[in-house]
């Protein structure tokens, strides 16, 4: 009896130590196919030649002002829109709100962790990816996008008072995630508290995007097709700056991002 199950559980250990190893290669894979596919439409012109310029790669100085040209002009395209408007500024750790061209709010990102994807893409990627502003298409969040507010309709107006009940999502950990139209996400966390509810929290939601994550790489396994691979952009800010952007921009907002 004991030799059978000693011999079951190392064949079940074999065959998951194989998924783990053939899940691992693929997301590799995944990631590698993904980078080959941004490099060559920014590489290309209109009839799929190459035109890479090895410019960029050789002179750090012309790669700086280029991206911090393509982050002016991309600014200069979020301002026509009508909706506030999220400004990633990475190497300068800066995220602020934009409405027209006019900042409304600005912070100090606490800490930012990127995906090694992003150092892995060739020159005319890393400039031609972030030429245009990236528009949201999901989100996840701890937190509602608009506070439910209670209010007990009075019987006449002798009763009637205008205070609105407190907004109770203040204790709430914030933690979102925007995903992109591209197919990047964009992690938002608060900073964690030393409290073990605020660590808890911080970590159910990380498990939980992770859960999400494994759960589709498996799906698409078992039909033999790739997994999908989502590069991420992980920012950590003080919670009543996590919540006003969270809160401030609409549902499909635009986001310009200098890496």
């Amino acid at each position: 009896m004991n030799h059978r199950l000693r011999r079951l559980m190392v064949i079940t250990g074999s065959l998951l130590l194989a998924i783990l190893i053939y899940t691992t290669y693929m997301n590799m894979q995944a990631a590698v196919r993904l980078s080959d596919r941004f490099c060559r439409q920014f590489s290309s012109d209109t009839n799929g030649n190459s035109v890479r310029k090895k410019t960029f790669a050789i002179d750090p100085q012309m790669d700086s002002l280029c991206k911090e040209k393509s982050f002016l002009l991309n600014r200069i395209k979020a301002a026509q829109s009508d909706s506030i408007v999220l400004i990633l500024d990475l190497p300068d750790s800066i995220a602020q709100l934009e409405l027209k061209g006019v900042m409304l709010y600005r912070i100090k990102i606490s800490e930012i962790h990127i995906s090694r994807f992003f150092k892995t893409l060739c020159p005319e990627a890393r400039i031609g990816l972030f030429a245009s502003p990236w528009k949201i298409d999901t989100f996840q969040s701890t937190i509602p996008k608009i506070p439910v507010m209670v209010k007990i309709a009075p019987r006449d107006t002798s009763e009637y008072s205008p205070d609105i009940a407190p907004d109770t999502t203040n204790r709430d950990p914030v933690h979102f995630a925007l995903e992109t139209e591209q197919g990047f996400i964009l992690l938002f966390n608060e900073t964690i508290p030393d409290s073990l509810p605020g660590k808890t929290a911080y970590h159910t939601f990380l498990l939980g995007q992770k859960w999400h994550s494994a759960l589709s790489s498996l799906k698409n396994l078992a039909m033999l097709k790739p997994p999908d691979y989502k590069p991420f952009i992980r920012i950590r800010l003080p919670r009543r700056d996590a919540k006003i952007i969270f809160r401030a921009i609409p549902e499909k907002a635009l986001v310009v991002v200098k890496m």
